[in-house]
């Protein structure tokens, strides 16, 4: 999760360019050592950083990815559908 953190804040400080491969590499990881609400949290912020930088296919992705995830906890379904509402 710490990995997360430091990519969100560098990114946001525009320390680091916005990249999708790192960005897979967390989720990736996130599949095999997070809890549930660490993964989703994870993917959350994976997809906010894909609508930053206008990915709007991998946007797409992490957001199915959430709602397969998440289908019963609606909280999370409602944070990741506004990040693709108009």
């Amino acid at each position: 999760m710490l990995a997360v953190v430091r990519r969100v804040v560098n990114e946001a400080r525009d320390a680091l360019p916005y990249a999708a491969d790192a960005w897979a590499h967390l989720v990736d990881e996130s599949r095999r050592v997070a809890t549930p609400d660490e993964r989703l949290e994870i993917l959350v912020w994976a997809a906010r950083a894909a609508r930053a930088a206008g990915d709007t296919a991998t946007l797409r992705a992490r957001v199915t990815e959430v709602e397969e995830t998440a289908h019963d906890a609606p909280l999370w379904m409602n944070r990741v559908r506004a990040l693709v509402a108009p």
